[in-house]
């Protein structure tokens, strides 16, 4: 399988900016199944091609692979996504990922979600029970690698 890696800057967040582009793949048990990363040396066109990203059989057997595209610029994370595909394999597989553990932490209209386990914890959101209508966060279904932490307005 050979899936095309597009980059799509509509906000110009690269404009004059070094950074690397990094894609990485994970199976149904978090194990990297394979990695890429690309250099930009600067922001120059909103869309282009970075390449492709190549997994053999193998490598997409697992009931759930999960996609996770993360932009870094002199070391700093500048924003980071994810995709997950595979799930028709195994009905319910998403639910059956490892578990990790979350500490969250409110100051004001700020709540900082720390990920404290030893796993991913994969679409991270805050929500309120019979609020929904209500709520509104700054980012929400997020990614976070384990030690990792995020700061969202409520």
């Amino acid at each position: 399988m050979s899936l095309p890696l597009w980059l799509l800057d509509d906000t110009g967040l690269l404009r004059n900016r070094k950074a690397e582009v990094r894609f990485t793949v994970y199976n149904d048990r978090f194990r990297e199944v394979v990695s890429r990363c690309f250099e930009i040396a600067d922001g120059g066109e909103p869309v282009r091609s970075l390449g492709t990203l190549d997994l053999n059989r193998e490598q997409s057997k697992s009931s759930v692979l999960l996609f996770v595209a993360e932009i870094l610029s002199q070391g700093e994370s500048l924003f980071r996504t994810f995709y997950f595909t595979n799930t028709e394999v195994r009905r319910g597989g998403l639910f059956n990922l490892p578990r990790t553990t979350l500490a969250l932490e409110r100051d004001g209209d700020r709540v900082t979600v720390t990920n404290t386990g030893n796993n991913p914890a994969v679409g991270v959101h805050i929500s309120s029970e019979g609020n929904a209508h209500r709520l509104t966060v700054s980012d929400n279904y997020f990614w976070l690698m384990p030690g990792e932490s995020r700061t969202v307005t409520v």
